[in-house]
């Protein structure tokens, strides 16, 4: 659960001297040690490790924040500053809040354009981002003084109770990436609360799901967060819950020391065997959507695993007119949405042959790998990789498992034969016209004819993507053929047509032929591409069913309700939808 951030200022200087955003360690101290007069904790809270890699200054200029699979614009300009604070300078009020302080530009304009008597309170949810507020702004004076005071994370519930009638000046970017905390702001904490952890697939889908059943939600980042301040963000807010979307080390022990519920759903893939909780774990319910990882998971120690397949958000996921000016930049005759499956193949393949050099004392690890990987890309329909390895290296798994934490071998080969096998199919598509959304690695196909339109945003892009009246293939991960992708019941949500790879799982959620199309090889993939291309009506209808197939079985709340269904306090806490 906890990742091992870099060390706070004191620790290690040298570490903290290249500090995006502009600032300098020199000036984050003096902040500190101004910080320290009148909030004394929160100084202390602030040296604490806090995971930094989401945060980077770009070679073109500018500071961007990852979130997922974006980058956002983090330093903000003179304009949206200005705009942001126009009404609380209009006001002249006594005292002012901002939520999300970010690189500091807000806090700062405020400060120098409001009354000297006029205090401002700024809260901020990630503490790498305060620390590089505290290294870009010098605050000493106000700090000293108390005109400024400052909030990290769980300090929002503080805020929340004292804020009165305080006007809130709300962060440009940073209000709309915290939307839980600002509803929280605004409403307060009801008798039910949950913390979700933040990042991956879904995870604002579950947040909204929760909202929507009556839960009071604050999110966590359990990779940039120090222990300390989850262990105090849990002792604040007293959740009844904890819900993430798939598992990590330590969510169990800190659940059960909590004294909450934990609901995890797994939906992507692991390269390790599930770990086994040191603390019993009547208290987790955990859903996959994979049957094979059921029984993994049930083997590691967990009482209660059930199957729960992926769905979509048709709260999020809608259809928009094809031909609307919003929608008319995506048109294409054949789409994908994904991801090359390309990084950190160079890492996986060394850390294979590492592992094989241990095992058996010889250096021909690479070797081995690379002919693994070669019989399994001539075999496109099926997914052969741990069988061609136990053949190649007997045993090579069974001593992982027993002396490398229960690293997987073929998983270390699996995403770079995946990779091979959705660049070979979208490859095949290039005749046809076909667009690709995704990472830069997809620039590969380019001389091939596959047109790459950059990457696609997880928010309100991938609707416009998927109404545009293409043919939307989808390729999955050749080693995960037993589920049926996201990307799925998102195309038909929003009113798209689908031709998706075949599997039992599509034809268990599907009927195939009425609510989606599949292919099995390239000559029927070929041969349906060209078929609904000359007869859209055909797929207009099939794709009208599929997304009435999705209203009717494949809705994230349905999927969520009956998750929540299984808490043990289910009785006593879940309310009829």
């Amino acid at each position: 659960m906890y990742a091992a951030p870099p060390p706070s200022p004191r620790e290690a200087p040298a570490a903290a001297a290249g500090l995006p955003g502009g600032g300098t360690l020199e000036r984050l101290v003096a902040n500190l040690e101004a910080l320290e007069v009148r909030q004394r904790d929160l100084a202390q809270r602030v040296r604490l490790p806090a995971g930094s890699d989401h945060v980077a200054d770009e070679a073109a200029g500018g500071t961007t924040l990852a979130v997922e699979r974006s980058r956002f614009r983090l330093d903000l300009a003179d304009d949206d500053v200005a705009a942001a604070v126009a009404p609380a300078l209009a006001a002249r009020p006594r005292r002012v809040l901002v939520f999300g302080v970010g690189l500091g530009e807000v806090v700062d304009r405020l400060l120098r354009e409001l009354p000297r008597g006029a205090k401002v309170v700024a809260w901020e949810r990630d503490p790498w981002l305060l620390r590089l507020a505290l290294a870009r702004a010098d605050w000493r004076a106000a700090l000293r003084t108390g005109r400024l005071r400052l909030a990290l994370l769980s300090d929002l519930l503080a805020v929340a109770a004292e804020r009165g009638a305080a006007p809130v000046v709300d962060h440009p970017l940073l209000a709309r990436l915290y939307g839980p905390e600002r509803r929280l702001l605004e409403a307060g904490p009801g008798e039910r609360r949950a913390l979700v952890r933040s990042g991956g697939l879904c995870t604002d889908s579950l947040v909204a799901g929760l909202g929507r059943r009556g839960w009071s939600v604050l999110t966590f980042d359990a990779q940039r967060a120090s222990r300390e301040e989850l262990d105090l963000l849990a002792r604040r807010f007293r959740p009844g819950l904890v819900a993430a979307i798939n598992a990590s080390d330590g969510l169990p022990e800190f659940c059960r020391e909590h004294g909450a519920e934990l609901l995890v759903w797994e939906i992507d893939p692991a390269m390790d065997r599930p770990p086994r909780p040191a603390c019993p774990t009547d208290h987790v319910r955990l859903f996959t959507v994979r049957r094979a990882q059921a029984e993994a998971w049930r083997a590691a120690g967990l009482e209660h695993v059930e199957l729960l397949p992926l769905a979509a958000d048709d709260e999020l996921r809608r259809p928009l007119p094809p031909g609307s000016a919003e929608v008319r930049p995506y048109a294409a005759p054949v789409a994908f949405v994904g991801s090359s499956l390309t990084r950190d193949h160079a890492a996986l393949r060394a850390r294979f042959a590492e592992l094989h050099r241990a095992w058996c004392g010889r250096d021909d690890g690479a070797a081995v790998a690379a002919a693994v990987l070669a019989a399994q890309r001539a075999e496109p329909t099926a997914w052969i990789l741990p069988r061609l390895l136990e053949e190649a290296a007997p045993g090579l798994g069974e001593w992982c498992r027993r002396h490398a934490d229960g690293l997987d071998p073929a998983m270390l080969l699996g995403e770079e034969a995946a990779s091979g096998h959705r660049k070979d199919w979208i490859r095949r598509l290039a005749p046809h016209g076909v667009h690709v959304w995704g990472d830069a690695g997809w620039r590969e196909l380019e001389p091939a004819g596959v047109r790459y339109r950059g990457p696609a945003g997880h928010r309100e892009e991938l609707n416009r993507v998927y109404s545009s009246g293409a043919i939307h293939v989808d390729v999955g991960r050749l080693y995960q053929r037993d589920l049926v992708t996201l990307r799925v019941f998102d195309v038909l949500a929003c009113g798209g047509f689908a031709l998706v790879e075949h599997t039992a799982e599509l034809e268990r959620a599907f009927a195939v032929g009425e609510e989606l199309e599949s292919f099995r090889d390239p000559d029927e993939l070929d041969r349906k591409v060209r078929h609904y291309l000359a007869h859209p009506d055909q797929a207009r209808a099939i794709a009208a069913r599929g997304r009435a197939a999705v209203l009717a079985r494949h809705r994230f709340d349905d999927r969520l309700a009956l998750a929540l269904g299984r808490l043990p306090s289910a009785g006593a806490r879940e309310p009829a939808a």
